[in-house]
Parts: structure tokens; C-alpha cells; sequence
């Protein structure tokens, strides 16, 4: 029942989504450094370090400012809910060099167990694993998707790329 009313809700979601796709476009570093203020009051409650490096030129995305603000939310939360206090992470906003707008959230944590934490409802960390799959979706309504991997420290790291990159949206690799 509980798996039925949450894909109710996803679906939904999408559904209101999907009506306004294209419809808006947002500057992607804007929105970062919106969310990661409002994230800010905590990680200094919990000793987190927190870089937040974002390009100086507009990086626009085609979401509407609430569907990609949710999505940053839930790859910050993530760090706080799969890291002990104390770990920091860093934000990175920047322009590839195919020209696609990148999210790139890495940590100071233990790092992920299984780079399939992408699929669905798939996580050995004690949740449902539906953040990671809001972040590929909303992702692959830019035409972009995701990487999963470690950070320089071992810790996790995700990239997010938005529009058509060519980047496979449940795209599971190692960064050494």
C-alpha cells in the first residue's frame, strides 16, 4: 500500500511536472546557492564543512525553479542522511566543456556501497531509494542524466548533467 501511494505521488509530481517542462528556465547556479543557504543553518549545527563553488556565467536550465530546487534538496539531504555529523560536502556548479550545465555533489563520508544506487527503490543505506531516482528523472526531463561516484576523499559524488550530454542517466562509474 505504502510502495502504491508513493508512486501515486511521484507520478503525480511528474504530471505537474511534465505540464510546465520547458516551460521555465532557470539559472542552475542561482538556484544552488539559494538551497544551499537555506542548508547552511544546519551543517554549521552539525560541524559540516561546506564549499560552494559556483561559475560565474549564467548556466540555464530548463526546469521550473521548484522542480530543480527539490532535486538539490534531495542530493543535500542525502549527504545528511548517509553521512555522520561533522563529514562536509561541497557544491560545484560549472559548464562542461560540451557546453551542458553540471551539479557535481561530493562528500566526506564512507562513499557508496553500491553504485546501483540509482535504481529505484534500490538502497542499503535504510532508505527507499527514491531520492536518487526524483534526481535521474527530473535529470532526463533536460535531456540529461547522472553519474555515481567517489570522491577524491572516498567519499560519494554525483553529477548531474543538464541537457542533451550524452551522459547515461543511470550511468554507474568509479572516479579514481
Amino acid at each position: 500500500d505504502l510502495e502504491r501511494e508513493i508512486d501515486a505521488l511521484i507520478q503525480s509530481a511528474r504530471n505537474r511536472s511534465d505540464e510546465t517542462a520547458g516551460d521555465e528556465t532557470v539559472d542552475l547556479g542561482e538556484v544552488v546557492a539559494h538551497r544551499a543557504a537555506f542548508w547552511q543553518v544546519l551543517a554549521d549545527e552539525q560541524g559540516r564543512a561546506t564549499l560552494v563553488r559556483i561559475d560565474d556565467a549564467p548556466l540555464p536550465v530548463a526546469l521550473a525553479r521548484t522542480d530543480l530546487g527539490a532535486m538539490v534538496d534531495v542530493l543535500i539531504e542525502n549527504v545528511f542522511a548517509h553521512t555522520p555529523s561533522g563529514c562536509g560536502y561541497r557544491l560545484r556548479v560549472r559548464r562542461r566543456s560540451d557546453g551542458c550545465p553540471a551539479l557535481i555533489v561530493s562528500d566526506d563520508g564512507p562513499g557508496f556501497a553500491d553504485l546501483g544506487v540509482a535504481r529505484r527503490g534500490s538502497s542499503r543505506a535504510g532508505s527507499t531509494g527514491l531520492g536518487l531516482d526524483i534526481v535521474v528523472r527530473t535529470a532526463e526531463r533536460t535531456g540529461g542524466g547522472i553519474r555515481i561516484g567517489s570522491s577524491r576523499g572516498g567519499g560519494a559524488e554525483v553529477t548531474v548533467v543538464f541537457g542533451g550530454s550524452g551522459v547515461g542517466s543511470r550511468e554507474a562509474v568509479t572516479d579514481s
